[in-house]
């Protein structure tokens, strides 16, 4: 059984990784590059993590409804081929292609997380 026309989820997802990419990730990015043009990078990381975590929190609003709908009925029902059958509609549109269609929002947060832990990493970045 479909849930949803397939072109309603691709709609969304792609809208949120437009936001996750183009919003979020280029954001983070920017206070990433921006905290490693300070003497200390850790101590303007650290002093940006609200910011950083706010973004990250707006993520939860931000994430697809019809998505969201599915993963609450894959919950709740005990119908295994009914259950199986939406892992499967769900897996189409977030999988391993979806991560790399958002790879600005992952090194974008993985950078400033480097940074924020890892002095010697920010020590290299600014050194090259």
């Amino acid at each position: 059984m479909k849930l949803t026309e397939d072109t309603n989820i691709e709609i969304e997802v792609k809208r949120y990784s437009q936001y996750l990419n183009l919003v979020v990730g280029v954001l983070i990015f920017s206070i990433t590059m921006g905290c490693l043009g300070l003497p200390n990078p850790q101590k303007a990381a650290l002093f940006s993590l609200p910011i950083v975590l706010g973004l990250i929190l707006s993520l939860t609003n931000a994430f697809p409804e019809t998505v969201r709908i599915m993963r609450d009925l894959i919950k709740e029902t005990n119908d295994t081929e009914e259950k199986s059958s939406l892992k499967k509609e769900l897996k189409e549109h977030m999988n391993l292609k979806w991560v790399f269609n958002n790879i600005v929002f992952f090194w974008a947060y993985l950078s400033y997380f480097a940074v924020l832990l890892y002095p010697s990493y920010a020590t290299w970045l600014k050194s090259t």
